[in-house]
């Protein structure tokens, strides 16, 4: 669409040339058909008008299986599982477990590493998953931690993470939490001017210990989940870079040099790699501004955020690769690989998606008035968005019987039910698979970010305990438990002290 190569065109380009503006804009508008007569409202009426999906097309249909993808598939996880029963590692005190592969995780943080110049940092979003063990197994790949609250850049750093590779994000942050964000160290991306107002006065004058950016909106439009979006006009995300912020924000530079840095994140799953690229060219367009502006290179950081997609089939193949993603950035934005800015990346799902499953046992079967419904010991308590939002949050199963062994059965269709009281904790509807039993065990494939790290206290059902492995082939399957089932006196330590209440 037109209007989308308008809305992320690189002006910059035409800042210093001898054209006049109006030639330079006629010139402009020929090179992407545009009417050079269309008003303003006109054009943001088409923009608008293209960005609209009709309903039938908001979500994302269900993927069909067919039996050979269903085997491909149960074959990638058959020898965890089967380890897994093997060990009698679930049972009634222990249904139900997280996995994660090392093996798969670190290979994909590598992929990240060497599809990049080595001096960019690469903050992997703690948020997709927080797990102790698990963010230990990255560092020493050396990767830093994207956080979005001070609870998370605690826990970046009790892990041994270097401060100056933990960067700090957050549309919500109080005058202490800066205080106490200034003080670590950290790299902070301040959201909003109000933050600014904030940081200016607890630094009354000194020079930070912190490196310091701001977060901008660089209004490139949403992708197909809106929900996972965060560079359209109504973000709730960053100061929005438009013309009529332009003025203020080279102002707040200007009078605050402390401000070091640029970030961007136009989005997550669904957005598309040139939405990405976009608001990476806007933040290199931003700092070249900025810095010419001022007369000084203030800008020295850009963080270009995260948002490469995965896709939630099953399969190890990931749905891009970052060499892909890096060799589109190098064409679009060669003033990230050029030195002249330190380049930070925050990327979460595409890292740690594919290396985690989840397995249950399968407690009861409903057979009767057409109902066929598996009933599992993970749900909505775990999976919120797969449970409240199945067709933008897909996920695909296995069916393994009592013995670890994938069954290989007909597929037919059947319900996956969770745990919890109401009728909604539901994993999938109609799911082609071969007839499960009590008995069984149910593998949740590429649930390894944005599943463990939601977990909620709904019902107060325990947490499951999480195992790391790491496959020797004949060698055999090791494991490590990353986290222990919790006890239900743990589970309850959440709802307060058993006391009664004490007035004052």
């Amino acid at each position: 669409m037109a209007t989308d190569s308008l809305f992320s065109y690189k002006f910059s380009d035409y800042v210093q040339g001898a054209q006049s503006q109006h030639d330079v804009a006629a010139k402009i508008c020929k090179q992407l058909s545009l009417d050079p007569n269309m008003t303003v409202q006109a054009l943001v009426a088409q923009h608008l008008e293209g960005l609209a999906v009709p309903p039938k097309q908001a979500t994302i249909p269900t993927q069909t299986i067919s039996h050979a993808q269903y085997l491909q598939r149960g074959h990638v996880v058959h020898s965890i599982v089967h380890e897994i029963v093997s060990r009698h590692l679930l049972h009634d005190a222990n249904p139900v477990v997280d996995l994660f592969s090392i093996d798969a995780f670190v290979a994909r943080v590598s992929s990240l590493k060497d599809a990049f110049p080595p001096s960019w940092l690469h903050a992997l979003a703690i948020k997709a998953n927080p797990l102790s063990g698990i963010l230990l197994a990255a560092k020493p790949l050396g990767v830093g931690l994207e956080t979005a609250s001070i609870a998370e850049a605690t826990h970046a750093l009790n892990l041994g993470f270097a401060p100056r590779c933990v960067i700090v994000d957050s549309p919500c942050k109080t005058t202490d939490d800066l205080k106490a964000l200034l003080q670590l160290g950290c790299y902070l991306n301040l959201d909003n001017v109000d933050e600014i107002h904030k940081v200016h006065s607890l630094l009354a004058g000194t020079v930070p210990d912190a490196l310091l950016g701001l977060r901008i909106n660089p209004v490139v439009g949403g992708g197909a989940i809106a929900a996972s979006s965060t560079a359209t006009a109504t973000s709730k995300f960053g100061v929005p870079w438009t013309a009529a912020t332009d003025a203020d924000l080279i102002a707040l530079y200007r009078d605050h040099a402390w401000l070091q840095g640029v970030h961007v994140h136009v989005g997550s799953q669904g957005c598309a790699l040139s939405l990405l690229v976009a608001g990476a060219q806007r933040a290199v367009a931003f700092a070249k501004q900025i810095n010419q502006a001022l007369g000084r290179h203030q800008i020295q950081v850009v963080d270009i955020g995260g948002g490469v997609p995965t896709v939630y089939n099953g399969m190890a193949e990931e749905a891009v690769e970052f060499a892909d993603y890096a060799a589109l950035l190098q064409v679009s934005v060669p003033e990230l690989f050029s030195g002249e800015f330190r380049v930070m990346t925050e990327f979460g799902r595409s890292v740690f998606a594919k290396a985690g499953i989840t397995l249950s046992r399968v407690e009861t079967v409903k057979r009767m008035n057409g109902q066929n419904i598996a009933v599992v010991h993970c749900g909505a308590n775990q999976f919120l968005r797969p449970v409240y939002l199945p067709t933008t949050w897909p996920h695909v199963f296995s069916v393994f019987d009592a013995h670890g062994v994938l069954k290989t059965g007909n597929l037919v269709p059947q319900d996956i039910a969770g745990p919890l009281c109401f009728s909604g904790d539901v994993l999938s509807r109609d799911v082609h698979l071969p007839q499960i039993e009590a008995g069984d065990y149910l593998v949740m494939h590429d649930t390894g970010a944005y599943n463990m790290a939601m977990y909620s206290k709904f019902n107060s059902i325990q947490a499951p305990a999480v195992y790391a492995y790491r496959n020797h082939g004949n060698n055999g399957i090791q494991l490590s438990l990353v986290r222990t089932r919790e006890t239900v006196a743990e589970t309850l330590a959440f709802w307060g002290p058993t006391e009664p209440l004490s007035w004052s």
